[in-house]
């Protein structure tokens, strides 16, 4: 019988907040979503890049309740706070590292768990997004600096132009 062809099986995950592993502590990732605006062309129906990014969000789930993780809440007025993920991917019979940093201001923050007995108790953190880097493998995917206008896709900086232009 022929082995299934397996693709990207995440094996394992770590997060760092604020420089702090949390290894098998670690709950739901939702990594910041990219997308750009666009406007409506009224001549012709239809829609036109902006160039410009809408706001991305994060959302991390740490099952712990250490003290250290309410720096990254405590961060406000530009100071930012600094989530790392490092993960593995098993694609086939490859692994492969994936890297993700984000940082930006904690929007919100909750305690998941607690109101009830025998559940994992953790903390959920809702970040608004202002930089972004993702690798896999090695291999720069995303760059992203909301405040430095940057913006490298696939080693394509579409924000060049703008930042020569304004800066």
């Amino acid at each position: 019988m022929a082995r299934a062809n397996l693709r990207n099986i995440l094996r394992g995950q770590n997060l760092f907040v604020e420089g702090i592993g949390n290894i098998g502590k670690v709950g739901d990732i939702e990594t910041p979503k990219v997308e750009f605006e666009m406007a409506e062309d009224g001549n012709m129906s239809r829609k036109v890049d902006t160039g410009l990014l809408k706001p991305m969000e994060a959302k991390f789930t740490v099952y712990d309740v250490n003290p250290v993780l309410y720096k990254a809440v405590g961060k406000r007025l530009g100071d930012d706070a600094s989530f790392v993920v490092k993960a593995s991917v098993v694609e086939g019979n490859k692994q492969k590292q994936v890297l993700f940093e984000v940082t930006g201001q904690v929007e919100s923050q909750e305690q998941e768990g607690t109101k009830e007995a025998g559940k994992e108790a953790g903390v959920v953190f809702n970040v608004a997004v202002t930089a972004y880097r993702l690798e896999i493998d090695g291999t720069q995917v995303y760059d992203i600096d909301v405040d430095r206008y940057i913006c490298k896709i696939d080693g394509k900086d579409h924000m060049d132009t703008l930042r020569k232009q304004i800066m």
